[in-house]
Formats: structure tokens, sequence, C-alpha cells
């Protein structure tokens, strides 16, 4: 199969309208999450929420991909984690997530405006 020029002027045109689709969809994404992180932080500072924290047990978390950790699952919400799930097979922890540094290194390498072609691409 041949293609011609205008049929490639074409598929890029597309690609370039896909790409900056993609991009309008991972900023509502990320948009959501900073919404419901607030929530979730507003909720944890009723006083309801305030009062069955400190009845509970020690709750520790730790980052998926580095040592980082939190003392509790409200610290860690506090602190801007998220991918948090609980973990009973932890030995020092009970909780995981991907820890605030961890997470801006996870936006920085998939942010479309930011990602490189590698040297395959040819769009």
């Amino acid at each position: 199969m041949t293609l011609e020029r205008s049929d490639i002027d074409r598929l890029v045109r597309q690609m370039e309208e896909l790409t900056m689709e993609a991009h309008v969809l991972w900023q509502a994404v990320d948009e959501a999450r900073t919404e419901i992180v607030h929530e979730v932080r507003r909720l944890m500072d009723t006083p309801v929420m305030a009062q069955e924290s400190s009845e509970t047990l020690a709750q520790s978390v730790t980052c998926f991909h580095c040592d980082n950790s939190a003392d509790s699952l409200a610290e860690a919400v506090k602190e801007g984690w998220n991918d948090l799930q609980e973990d009973p097979k932890g030995f020092t922890w009970n909780y995981l997530g991907t820890c605030p540094s961890c997470r801006a290194d996870e936006v920085t390498e998939t942010a479309p405006a930011t990602r490189t072609k590698s040297q395959g691409e040819l769009f």
C-alpha cells in the first residue's frame, strides 16, 4: 500500500487533533483528582472525622515507588498522596500509595506537552 502526500498530511492533522484532545482529557482528569483531594481534606478536617481518626488503630503509609512514608492515612491525604490502598501484607505499613514527589515525577513523565518522541516515532 502506497500513501500519497495528501494522505500523509491528513493523517498528520488527525494525529495533531488527537494529541490536543488527549491533552485536554489529561488536564480534566488532573483537575478532577485535585478537586477530590481537596474535598477529602475538607472532610478530614471536620470534627466527626477528627474524633474517629483518633480512636482508630495507628496507620502507616509507604510509597509504591520510593522509601517515603507517612505516619497516618490522614497525614498522607493532607500531604497530597494518591493511589492509596490498604495493604494487609505490609510488614511495617498497612497502606500503600504514591507520595507527592513520585506523583510529580509521574505527571512530568506522562504529560503530553513534555513527552518526547522516541526514535521510532515518525510524527
